[in-house]
């Protein structure tokens, strides 16, 4: 089986074909949902040929630039499942479906190639080269085609968020679409055959289907359930970790969304504290229950996770010019919160320009300024005092803020290069970004509210 070392010119040929078929479907979605009201679907077009053209550009700097990587050899390990499909479909889906054992590893012959070993026995890898054969019998097999499908596909992930936030606020439909859609690090990053691409979508999509489900009470949606379980089952397959960090961020979205409707300070003040008790202790026992499925992210294991990483950051040949250390870590908790300042800011705001050792890094590196910049921004207009207030009537806001901040700090504190950093950040982006256009035009939004109130009144 030889890696991919080019793309091929009838990929080039048959593409337009696929995006042909793609747009007009896509076309007909943006016109009836506008024809309905939804005038923020005038950008869903535009924000899907931000990750189709993304998912192209990512293909051809890991061909051409990279030459190979991750995404290569995904590829290679997914393609013995689409020529054993060809070959023997029962066989196809004893594999597709089974466990990633040997016996099922050697139904695999030299004809149809043989996954990479430590990508096939590893669930997670497994998982992606599964939901990826799939794709790439749609694609015939080209890494172009398949790539530009997922990056499709995915993109209802990211257009949940948009449309969650646009429920909101649609004055700022405008402004948010830059938030989620037309951000460089998630056009890029996430819209090729990687983890960080399926991850993306799923947490689009239990955000979505979490509000819809809990916060808008509509427990009865058979639609939203399947997205819910889908998208969980996604993050527990592929990464964990994300599900960890951002399900109990859900729950206390709820519980602040609940408790603001109360209208009743006292209410508001003993039942918070009460509620979120029992939701870290509900949470506790849950991820301990899913300790097996969390692997080294689970509770008992995470902070040996981070020494490990930690201490291998040691090795700084391992990873080159494109490692980075936030400081010694021993594994204890008290350690961990020492850090967690600048685990946070590299999980939020690295690598820096001047931390750039390729032109892919300092892409990045201008995007990570440009987010710093914003965020010192807020702190003077606003201002302090207008943010806390913001944040503290907004529970949209408080769920936003709590998960970038908990997911940077892993992030930030067991990843152990750049290279892995931009991909690994890339489910905090939407939200973040979002968090910090709505503090900043909150106060116009509520002016606005309030000459139309006087106005109508």
């Amino acid at each position: 089986m030889s890696t991919l070392s080019s793309i091929e010119l009838w990929e080039f040929l048959v593409l337009p074909l696929y995006l042909g078929l793609i747009y007009y479907f896509a076309f007909r979605v943006k016109s009836l949902n506008i024809k309905r009201g939804n005038s923020y679907y005038r950008y869903y077009v535009w924000g899907l040929t931000a990750k189709v053209v993304g998912s192209i550009f990512f293909c051809l700097i890991y061909i051409y630039y990279y030459g190979g990587g991750d995404t290569v050899m995904y590829y290679d390990s997914t393609r013995p499942f689409v020529d054993l499909a060809s070959t023997d479909f029962g066989a196809y889906l004893q594999v597709l479906f089974g466990d990633n054992t040997v016996e099922t590893k050697s139904l695999f012959t030299s004809e149809t190639g043989v996954p990479y070993s430590y990508m096939y026995f590893n669930d997670k890898t497994c998982m992606v080269l599964r939901l990826t054969s799939v794709i790439l019998l749609m694609g015939f097999k080209s890494f172009l085609i398949a790539s530009v499908l997922l990056s499709v596909m995915s993109y209802v992930g990211l257009w949940k968020i948009y449309k969650l936030l646009c429920t909101y606020y649609p004055e700022l439909s405008k402004i948010l679409c830059y938030a989620v859609l037309f951000v460089p690090s998630i056009t890029f990053w996430g819209s090729g055959i990687l983890k960080d691409t399926y991850t993306m979508a799923a947490t689009g999509l239990i955000a979505f289907s979490f509000h819809e489900l809990f916060i808008k009470k509509k427990l009865k949606s058979v639609a939203n359930w399947a997205i819910f379980l889908l998208s969980v089952y996604l993050l527990l397959a592929i990464k964990p970790y994300i599900f960890m960090t951002i399900v109990p961020c859900l729950f206390i979205w709820l519980i602040f969304d609940r408790m603001e409707k109360t209208k009743n300070i006292l209410v508001y003040g003993l039942a918070s504290p009460i509620f979120l008790g029992i939701l870290f202790v509900g949470m506790y026992f849950i991820f301990s229950g899913l300790g097996d499925m969390l692997s080294k992210f689970s509770l008992d294991q995470a902070l040996e996770t981070a020494q490990i990483i930690q201490n291998d950051l040691q090795r700084a040949e391992q990873y080159g010019e494109n490692y980075f250390n936030v400081g010694v870590f021993d594994g204890s908790i008290s350690s961990a919160i020492g850090l967690a300042p600048s685990a946070i800011f590299a999980g939020l705001f690295r690598p820096q320009i001047f931390e750039a050792k390729n032109i892919v890094m300092l892409i990045s590196g201008l995007e990570n300024f440009v987010l710093l910049v914003m965020t010192l921004g807020i702190l003077i207009r606003p201002g302090i005092r207008q943010t806390y207030l913001i944040i503290k009537n907004n529970s949209y806001i408080k769920f936003s803020l709590i998960f970038c901040l908990l997911f940077a700090f892993i992030i930030g504190l067991t990843t152990a290069n750049f290279g892995a950093l931009v991909r690994f950040k890339i489910p905090l982006f939407p939200f973040y970004l979002s968090t910090l256009f709505i503090i900043y035009f909150y106060p116009r939004l509520a002016q606005f509210e309030s000459t139309r109130k006087t106005t109508t009144g």
